[in-house]
């Protein structure tokens, strides 16, 4: 019967307790009890077994009380009554005293069964704030009023602290001449008694200004004094909560109250008894809850402490993840807990939106359209992209470790580029913009890379690594190049064409106007090219003006320009050539194109007209004295050349 009754006290919801008859003491004791019942006392089952469960009475009055319970007890029916009780650490509470006795042997009434319920929760929530400001106002008076040594008082009943803007926080509340500190809305000291100055050993510059916490007095304190404990106990700014070692809460400070969303501490503690009950039914790796907290709590109890994250629930339901930690404090034969809990809500965002921030990196990184590489000091790659692999035509593990500059680098580039890289080392940034070099593939073949390069640095500034990203322009620079070509170059001959050689004829004007000297111009046209066609075809004629293009180009000086001027015609340009000199050149192209095979039966000849200039005309006047000079070589009979004024002969 007595482990059917065990059971049954242990699984109610209400306070019970079993008190056993012993004739030799002044009435019954505490013979079994559950968690709700230790809860509401304060205490815990080691505490209470042995002892009197009889609460204060006053002010119902004890006499009158016991006088009842006598008479029932005589009769066998249950006494019920309300009275009050004074939890350990002295809140008063006020329940509904229901003792029933039984017989344990199935004889005379040899125990008695405590059942306590709350008379009137709204009551309890008032009766709460009340003792709340008492002792608000308590630990006020005991701040400013500073005791001298050897006063000889009492240490007071511990006292919680408030954080609001100037409060003053008593550090050492107990001891002679306490000290005090005013704090700002965010805990910062704002000034300090020359008391707190000689019980910490510190200036006041050293203390104002900085985190109350700094200064918080630790576990070996608590043992000298509870009321120090208690003072920095309830001016945490984190969620601290104690455990009985049985894992129901005996105390709460602000913090806690505030992160919960519990208005008072009576509320807290009896509606929230345990860590369990301020969490959801499991945790998000489907573990109880409630199995989850004793295993926490047993680990803190073995090993004195446990730190790890869990997911809270507040009073109206909301969700959020935490920190919890769990510290073993010995007090002599008894043993608490301490709770601490932070909300770790912002800090587990951030750490996502990291993670996003990365992931979208890593996407990118390696499925951007170009190649991303990273380089140390030394120039070798450390990290380097899909696209890149692809480009340079080697897996990632054949390219990682390998000196950039060394291996896809062509020599004639390696210097300037090491020069680049040197820059870069030494934070110069505008090495940064945007540069073009080749790189050489596994294949050997060469690629055109736009490059930007960035530097990265450590948190003192000292750079660390090269970023450097290019895009492979080879297609875009060929296609420009033969863009370029065809914008200066005749189609069919491959010489300059008209358009280029005005520029090329602007600049020769231009240098002579400004430098002085001299140049020539020598136009010649094929003779008779229209029989050419009509004989042979167009294609043979445009086989003539090729080969024809290429045996003049042959006897030019690199200096000098052939262009192609309009359908058979050709203009040359010799620049620092008098018109004497240029004469000679134009008899010796017309020789050379007589004595020629240019692809058909009959030879080939061309007329030629050459003219000089000083800088002294117009390029349109002089373009106009060479026409006239061919002109007149072909009305002279053709296969001639005819300078300016020169008669033909």
């Amino acid at each position: 019967m007595a482990d059917s009754l065990s059971r049954c006290i242990a699984q109610s919801e209400y306070p019970v307790c079993t008190a056993r008859l012993v004739p030799e003491q002044p009435g019954p004791v505490v013979s079994d009890l559950n968690r709700a019942f230790a809860r509401l006392t304060g205490c815990s089952r080691a505490q209470l077994l042995g002892t009197r469960p009889v609460p204060s009475l006053a002010p119902l009055g004890e006499p009158a009380l016991i006088d009842a319970l006598k008479a029932n007890l005589s009769t066998d029916t249950p006494c019920v009554a309300v009275v009050w009780g004074l939890r350990r650490d002295g809140i008063a509470y006020q329940v509904r005293w229901s003792v029933l006795p039984f017989s344990a042997s199935g004889g005379e009434v040899d125990h008695l069964v405590w059942v306590h319920s709350d008379v009137d929760p709204a009551l309890a929530a008032r009766q709460s704030l009340l003792d709340e400001t008492q002792r608000l106002q308590a630990l006020i008076e005991s701040a400013v009023v500073p005791r001298s040594p050897g006063s000889g008082d009492a240490a007071p009943t511990p006292q919680p602290a408030t954080g609001s803007s100037g409060d003053a926080v008593p550090l050492a509340a107990g001891r002679p001449g306490a000290g005090v500190a005013f704090i700002d809305a965010q805990r910062r000291i704002q000034r300090v008694d020359a008391a707190l100055e000689a019980i910490l050993g510190r200036s006041a510059e050293e203390m104002i200004g900085q985190d109350i916490e700094r200064f918080y007095i630790l576990r070996e304190e608590f043992d000298r004094d509870p009321s120090i404990y208690r003072a920095v106990f309830e001016a945490s700014r984190d969620a601290v909560m104690l455990m009985a070692a049985e894992g129901y809460f005996t105390a709460v400070n602000p913090a806690a109250l505030a992160l919960f969303e519990v208005h008072d501490s009576g509320q807290f503690l009896r509606g929230y008894a345990t860590p369990a009950a301020l969490s959801s039914t499991t945790q998000p790796d489907g573990e109880p809850s409630a199995d989850a907290t004793q295993r926490w709590t047993q680990h803190a109890l073995d090993c004195g402490q446990s730190l790890f994250e869990w997911y809270h629930e507040t009073a109206t339901g909301r969700v959020f993840p935490a920190e919890v930690q769990l510290s073993r404090i010995d007090l002599g034969d008894d043993v608490i807990i301490q709770m601490m809990v932070r909300d770790i809500s912002e800090k587990k965002a951030a750490i996502k939106a990291l993670q996003q921030v990365r992931d979208q990196t890593e996407a990118y990184f390696h499925t951007a359209p170009v190649m991303i590489l990273f380089m140390d000091l030394n120039g070798a790659i450390t990290e380097i992209n899909e696209y890149g692999c692809e480009l340079i035509g080697l897996p990632r593990e054949a390219i990682v470790g390998t000196r950039w500059f060394d291996a896809f680098l062509p020599e004639e580039e390696k210097s300037r580029l090491e020069g680049v890289f040197a820059a870069l080392r030494r934070g110069d940034t505008q090495q940064m913009e945007y540069h073009e070099n080749h790189i050489v593939t596994a294949k050997g073949e060469k690629r055109v890379v736009a490059f930007r390069n960035a530097p990265f640095r450590d948190t003192t500034g000292q750079v660390t690594g090269i970023l450097a990203s290019g895009v492979d322009i080879t297609r875009q620079r060929e296609a420009e190049a033969h863009l370029e070509y065809r914008a200066a170059h005749d189609e069919l001959t491959g010489v300059w064409n008209r358009w280029r050689m005005m520029e090329l004829l602007n600049a020769e004007m231009e240098r002579v106007q400004r430098h002085g000297g001299v140049f020539s111009l020598i136009l010649f046209d094929v003779d008779h090219f229209k029989w050419i066609n009509d004989q042979h075809g167009h294609a043979a004629g445009d086989a003539v003006l090729k080969t024809l293009a290429a045996l003049v180009s042959q006897r030019l000086r690199r200096v000098d320009a052939l262009a192609r001027w309009g359908g058979e015609e050709f203009l040359v340009l010799l620049p620092a050539t008098d018109e004497a000199s240029g004469y000679m050149v134009a008899e010796a192209l017309r020789c050379g194109v007589e004595g020629a095979d240019l692809g058909v039966p009959r030879p080939v000849t061309i007329s030629l007209g050459v003219v000089g200039c000083d800088g002294h005309e117009t390029l349109r006047a002089l373009i106009k004295r060479v026409d006239d000079c061919m002109y007149a070589g072909k009305r002279a009979g053709r296969n001639r050349t005819v300078t300016q004024g020169a008669r033909p002969d």
